[in-house]
């Protein structure tokens, strides 16, 4: 063993100090980007069940307008029970919120549209309304993204 090592001097209160403050500042530069990325992808997550719940009731819009010989239901309430159990619940709602998807019927032009009326999806980059499905266009263009 060479002398040198076995008899090294601890760590100075100096240096302790400057690696604590290194760490720290490295933390606090990543930590916000860490926190917003998983903010993000968790809007995003609820974004595409979202998606997921205004496909369920197109699906039922389309089974109920095919049994009924091409009429489509006034309102979305007349597809429960027998085509869906219970309206999907918009999963970025709040506790006390409730986002309701909403749905209109165009009988002139034999069309409906559903979209979610939450304002909680801006955080995955969608708009007002999204998402968002039409019978005739189908999905919007911010909804084909997710």
């Amino acid at each position: 063993m060479k002398k040198s090592d076995a008899h090294r001097e601890p760590f100075s209160n100096l240096d302790t100090i400057t690696t604590l403050f290194i760490v720290a500042t490295l933390v606090a530069v990543v930590f916000p980007d860490v926190t917003n990325f998983a903010r993000k992808h968790e809007a995003r997550q609820q974004a595409v069940e979202c998606k997921e719940n205004v496909r369920r009731i197109a699906d039922a819009v389309d089974d109920y307008y095919d049994r009924r010989k091409s009429v489509y239901p006034g309102q979305v309430n007349a597809l429960i029970p027998k085509y869906l159990e219970e309206l999907p619940r918009c999963p970025a709602a709040g506790e006390n919120e409730r986002e309701i998807y909403v749905y209109q019927v165009d009988m002139h032009e034999v069309n409906y549209t559903i979209y979610c009326n939450g304002q909680r999806h801006q955080e995955a980059d969608l708009g007002k309304n999204e998402p968002r499905y039409s019978a005739a266009r189908r999905w919007s263009s911010q909804s084909k993204d997710l």
